[in-house]
């Protein structure tokens, strides 16, 4: 998936294959002294992560979200997000982090993790918190998965998948519950394949035509289907995916809100003006400003 990011100061990390043979990885934050710094500085990564926050205050910015660090949360994040610590002191949990082989491989689905809630979301938080109970029998399994990866026998690979997958499922049924999301995991394939070409194409496509015409259904179908699953019209789905892709551009890119409103298909600096306040309140100049303080 391209980015139109474009500023110097933003790391990228890409998933180390050599060390994590099986595009999986678990570990517990504390012992990475590396992974997560107290700092501000903002950075991208191609894979995705999961976070179980056990002690620990602060924030993390996803893109222009921002989620408050807890005990009791989890956080899921997809990759080519930007993400931006703001701690105020050493946080302590579990991290588990994948690429989409991990179970694309396995489940022989291409948009797999598009299925989730957890990680295809532009109205709703990228985290959900837990109570005391619940979140001790996810980390329970987070333990398991530490003790198998000490040591790593022929089963470990599908030891890891299991778990992985209940892991994430536990997670986004808990997290439709606590949004009131009407699907805990999506499994209609067009709107499947609806959320992943809005991921890809949605700087350059703005219209349901667009994207029925790419699914080879009607429009009307197309907004049915989203009325019934997410509630809302396709319009809206797309207008909210796109608000979401402007305010990360505006926050963290050093270009001009006239490059921006070009890079993202707008016809003209006045378009995007009134489609931004339209969607969020605020010109995109203030927008900017505000964040930036």
């Amino acid at each position: 998936m391209s980015r139109l990011l474009h500023d110097k100061k933003i790391r990228t990390y890409t998933f180390n294959k050599e060390k994590d043979k099986f595009n999986a990885h678990v570990f517990r934050i504390e012992e990475k002294d590396a992974f997560i710094k107290i700092n501000n500085t903002p950075f991208i990564v191609d894979f995705y992560e999961v976070f179980f926050i056990t002690n620990g205050e602060g924030y993390i910015y996803v893109d222009a979200e921002k989620i408050d660090v807890k005990e009791g949360m989890v956080i899921c994040i997809p990759p080519q997000k930007v993400r931006e610590w703001d701690l105020k002191s050493t946080l302590k949990g579990y991290a588990l982090i994948f690429e989409d082989e991990f179970f694309r491989g396995f489940f022989n689905d291409e948009l797999f993790t598009y299925r989730f809630n957890i990680f295809n979301n532009t109205t709703t938080p990228s985290g959900v918190w837990f109570n005391k109970e619940a979140f001790e029998s996810i980390l329970h399994h987070l333990d398991e998965l530490l003790e198998e990866g000490s040591s790593v026998g022929p089963e470990s690979q599908h030891l890891f998948r299991a778990t992985y997958y209940l892991l994430l499922v536990k997670i986004n049924r808990h997290y439709a519950k606590e949004y009131n999301i009407e699907t805990e995991l999506l499994t209609n394939s067009f709107l499947v394949k609806f959320r992943k070409l809005l991921s890809d194409n949605i700087c350059d496509k703005h219209t349901v035509a667009d994207y029925a015409t790419i699914l080879d259904i009607s429009r009307i179908t197309l907004n049915q289907l989203c009325k019934k699953y997410f509630g809302k019209t396709a319009t809206m789905v797309i207008r909210e995916q796109l608000t979401a892709r402007a305010k990360t551009e505006l926050l963290y890119s050093n270009k001009s809100i006239t490059e921006i409103a070009y890079d993202l298909n707008f016809s003209d600096k006045s378009n995007f003006f009134r489609f931004f306040k339209k969607m969020t309140g605020m010109k995109p100049t203030d927008f900017k400003s505000l964040l930036s303080n």
